[in-house]
């Protein structure tokens, strides 16, 4: 039974509880949003990604963002959020903007230097990349399909040469986007077909192992794209054709990702 006052106020009924939102991961730390706003993050505290101004290892606790957070991105070398307020927030590396290769710490107001994407806060989706952990890049999608670029690009994954500390558009009408996490690569949907630039050491762009400059859709998937997985050596794209599901997968074999032969093949 709840309390007398509470009942007259809300009638015999307990308020459900407040339900998780979001999880985001990356290869060494996690986040985890709540419906409230609530933002905690664990894992390697490694180039300050976890904004609590430490470098330390924090296997066995949760450190809560002192910001009331509406959407997080977990990337390899830090944290993204973007807050109730619609401020972005990074902490960790701050090459993922084209600044600084170097990571600062706590957290970081971003807003200013996103500020030339229309619509900001309509951000669908933001993926990462990076050729080491100082040389990352970014893609942030919008809710109206337009793809902007950021970052170091010290790879050329955006398609373009050069550092880019302001956004640049890439493509308009894409409904996905990927990155290859310490992989230096982005992958995209547009109309139904998988897009992809930058390293292909591992075949993983399913090509040959040159690198892709641009952004150059692939011919040897059939059928509509509707998901992109990546791991630093593979990619996996699904596809649905004529009422089929059908997954295409390049990279490299370790650990027998691919599910083929054995060893270290390629494909």
């Amino acid at each position: 039974m709840l309390p007398f006052a509470r009942m007259v106020k809300y009638g015999n009924i307990k308020p459900a509880p407040s339900g998780v939102l979001k999880i985001s991961t990356s290869s060494s730390h996690m986040g985890m949003l709540f419906d409230s706003g609530n933002l905690y993050l664990r894992g390697s505290g490694a180039h300050y990604r976890l904004g609590n101004n430490s470098t330390e290892y924090v296997q066995n606790g949760w450190v809560q963002c002192p910001y009331k957070v509406s959407n997080v991105w977990c990337l390899f070398a830090g944290t993204i959020i973007l807050t109730t307020d619609g401020e972005f927030y990074l902490a960790g590396q701050m090459n993922y903007v084209g600044v600084s290769a170097s990571p600062v710490p706590g957290w970081t107001n971003i807003t200013s230097i996103l500020s030339t994407i229309p619509s900001l806060t309509t951000v669908q989706d933001i993926a990462s990349t990076e050729t080491t952990a100082s040389n990352g890049s970014l893609l942030i999608l919008l809710s109206d399909g337009n793809l902007y670029g950021i970052g170091r690009n010290a790879g050329g994954e955006l398609g373009v040469t050069g550092i880019k500390s302001t956004p640049i558009l890439i493509n308009t009408g894409v409904t996905l986007i990927a990155g290859t996490q310490s992989g230096g690569a982005f992958h995209f949907v547009k109309n139904g077909q998988y897009y992809r630039c930058g390293n292909n050491a591992s075949y993983n762009l399913g090509s040959s192992s040159s690198k892709l400059s641009t952004f150059t859709v692939s011919t040897d998937i059939s059928g509509t794209v509707i998901g992109i997985s990546c791991t630093p050596e593979t990619t996996s794209v699904l596809t649905s054709n004529r009422n089929k599901i059908n997954v295409y997968t390049a990279g490299k074999n370790t650990d027998y990702c691919l599910g083929i032969g054995y060893g270290d093949t390629t494909i």
